[in-house]
């Protein structure tokens, strides 16, 4: 039952104050769950982009490491050591994957490129052997997964030694 109001009253009921408020409530909600949606979607592209650059630069080295080899010494899927050209020198370079990483040692200086490696079998070789003398070709295949709530960043490659 609705009171009547008399002349000269102004204001509104406490009933028109709830609905105002129940409103205002819904459409902040909407709006908090927006822009928290779009914060973890802009987080998740910049450790995306971050990994694969990261992946991109490490294996441009390995590239540079194999064409300039003059034959593998050691090879397994998560294992491979070379011979090659660094900065003019002929060097043992070794590329090895584990604990969700991969690092390049060059002689004394070592350098982790990868982390969080979905699995350490990366490297492939043509012909499909791990016989060091018989490989030619090289192939890489990194995936890293820097948020484990979305898919695996993935970069492939394969490179010919130029000098065996």
């Amino acid at each position: 039952m609705q009171a009547e109001r008399r002349s000269g009253e102004a204001g509104v009921t406490l009933i028109e104050v709830v609905i105002a408020s129940a409103i205002l409530l819904a459409a902040l909600g909407i709006a908090v769950s927006g822009l928290d949606s779009q914060s973890r979607t802009s987080a998740y592209a910049s450790q995306r982009s971050r990994a694969l650059d990261d992946l991109r630069i490490m294996s441009t080295v390995f590239a540079k490491d194999i064409r300039a080899s003059t034959g593998a010494t050691a090879a397994s899927a998560s294992d491979l050591t070379v011979r090659t050209y660094v900065n003019g020198s002929l060097t043992t370079v070794r590329w090895r994957a584990f604990d969700n990483s991969l690092e390049r040692t060059a002689g004394t200086s070592t350098r982790t490129y990868v982390v969080d490696l979905v699995t350490p079998a990366v490297f492939g070789f043509v012909p499909d052997t791990t016989d060091p003398p018989s490989i030619r070709r090289v192939r890489l295949a990194l995936s890293t997964e820097p948020d484990p709530r979305y898919p695996a960043v993935t970069v492939e490659t394969e490179v010919e030694m130029r000098n065996v």
